[in-house]
């Protein structure tokens, strides 16, 4: 895209981010939250070959192979190791599998919302601003701070009043990380292998330094938008 400070390299993870144009709260709205977070699921797969709203279309009996390719691992264009979606704007640690994973799959999530969103309220126009923000992530400590950034925003950016409550934010990953379930769409053994896969050590670390979330002086480039 242009105006990119820096390439996006394959096998290197990048904190994306971008927002609606005018701040338009769209993401107050669950079911719009879910059918975001469905149409992410859908897109992060090479064998993603059918538009999202197809996909649906399709009776049982062909969709269900059809989601058992897209949820071949070996298929995904990235990787989404954490992501937080909140009123106005959305954040991913996103590592690249394959050459142009990041743009394409930014690409396709945002078109196929934005047409969906555009349809129901009979619309037209871009929802998102046209250029996402990207920036590599470069070290161990960086990977680690910016995961726990990206799980706080809904507390820093007061969605929720009570850090405890970080963990029932329904709309991040922080409960793959945090819980017993398998994940259901982010892949946090990357940032959980620092912590020895131990669970309890990472909710400790992102709840226990909440109120340094906002001196964390790598995020201030998020204040620039």
């Amino acid at each position: 895209m242009p105006g990119r400070p820096h390439p996006l390299l394959t096998d290197y993870t990048y904190h994306v981010f971008n927002k609606t144009i005018d701040q338009k709260r769209l993401f107050e709205d669950k079911d719009l939250c879910q059918m975001f977070l469905n149409i992410i699921w859908h897109y992060r797969s090479t064998n993603s070959y059918l538009r999202f709203s197809n996909f649906k279309k399709l009776p049982e009996e062909l969709r269900k192979p059809y989601a058992k390719k897209i949820n071949d691992k070996r298929s995904f264009r990235i990787s989404i190791l954490a992501y937080c979606i909140m009123p106005t704007h959305y954040h991913f640690l996103l590592r690249q599998n394959q050459n142009t994973g990041i743009s394409r799959f930014v690409s396709q999530i945002q078109n196929s919302f934005t047409r969906y969103f555009n349809r129901k309220h009979e619309r037209s126009g871009p929802i998102f601003l046209q250029t996402f923000k990207s920036k590599p992530i470069i070290s161990e400590e960086q990977l680690k701070h910016i995961s726990r950034y990206v799980h706080l925003n809904p507390y820093s950016g007061r969605i929720i009043t009570l850090i405890e409550d970080v963990r029932e934010y329904p709309w991040s990953s922080f409960s793959d990380y945090i819980s017993l379930s398998k994940a259901k769409l982010s892949e946090p053994e990357n940032v959980l292998s620092f912590f020895k896969n131990n669970k309890e050590r990472y909710r400790k670390f992102v709840l226990d330094n909440s109120a340094h979330q906002k001196m964390l002086e790598y995020c201030k480039y998020a204040e620039k938008w």
